[in-house]
């Protein structure tokens, strides 16, 4: 027997019940997608998405006939929280009752530390989107060769450098740095993703594919149960990264969602 399990991460049916604590009270991204721009997903629909999404969206259309066995539900989730290690640690069987920490920026003594340890100045250390980081702080980075500290409104720390300015592999060495920091500290923040860039000299500044999460250590998970009854437990994408490697016993690196869902077919079908 096997089992397949593929996460959208921010591809929502409807709200929970706790949405509005986290601003997100209306929020359904598929049934507005339906309504308003027209999207379909027939092979979806015939296991039964469009009734799960009808609990909130009188727009979605008529389903097509559903496939005999199929069946479709939501969930609401039991955490407190709403990032991708909340979301992925209950998926494996961890309820977080506390909250993991927010900055809207990091604390001076702990990006101080980080600083003195890994022999970096960072400049930022403000909240703001990935691309418009780079598109703010990247010239400066590239001319002199600091790395760029940011958060956003989920638990992490991200730290973006030049590709080549800067070395993919010495900014992944500054993020486990981060992480080690972080953890001596007990500052239960999430992840610490190193997010590379390229692009300066007249060409627009654009992140790559080469991301890297390292994540704080999660309790027991439902995989590492599996692995000790001999179930072999696949990682694709990022997976391996949440779950600092627990519980999988191998993993495949991905760098786009179409890579990743070619892997997963590949995978499936061997």
């Amino acid at each position: 027997m096997r089992a397949l399990g593929i996460v959208l991460d921010s591809v929502g049916c409807g709200n929970a019940a706790d949405a509005e604590l986290y601003g997100d009270l209306g929020a359904d991204t598929l049934g507005k997608l339906m309504a308003r721009e027209g999207l379909r997903l027939p092979r979806m629909a015939s296991l039964g998405l469009y009734e799960v999404l009808r609990q909130w969206n009188n727009g979605v259309p008529e389903s097509p006939v559903i496939l005999p066995g199929a069946e479709a539900s939501y969930m609401a989730e039991a955490s407190v929280g709403k990032d991708t290690t909340t979301g992925h640690w209950e998926l494996a069987g961890v309820i977080t009752a506390e909250p993991f920490a927010t900055f809207p920026t990091f604390p001076g003594e702990l990006v101080a530390e980080i600083e003195q340890r890994a022999r970096v100045r960072f400049m930022g250390n403000v909240v703001a989107s990935g691309t418009a980081v780079i598109e703010q702080f990247g010239a400066q980075h590239v001319a002199d060769g600091t790395p760029i500290l940011y958060t956003s409104v989920d638990s992490v720390m991200q730290i973006a450098a030049h590709e080549e300015v800067f070395g993919l592999e010495r900014l992944y060495e500054l993020c486990r740095i981060a992480r080690e920091v972080i953890d001596e500290n007990e500052l239960r923040i999430g992840r610490v993703i190193a997010r590379p860039f390229r692009g300066g000299g007249g060409q627009a500044f654009q992140r790559t594919a080469a991301r890297r999460d390292f994540s704080l250590m999660p309790p027991r998970l439902v995989m590492q149960d599996l692995e000790a009854q001999g179930v072999k437990v696949m990682g694709v994408g990022k997976i391996s990264d949440i779950f600092c490697d627990q519980g999988i016993s191998e993993s495949h690196p991905t760098k786009s969602n179409e890579e990743g869902m070619k892997c997963i077919e590949r995978l499936w079908c061997e």
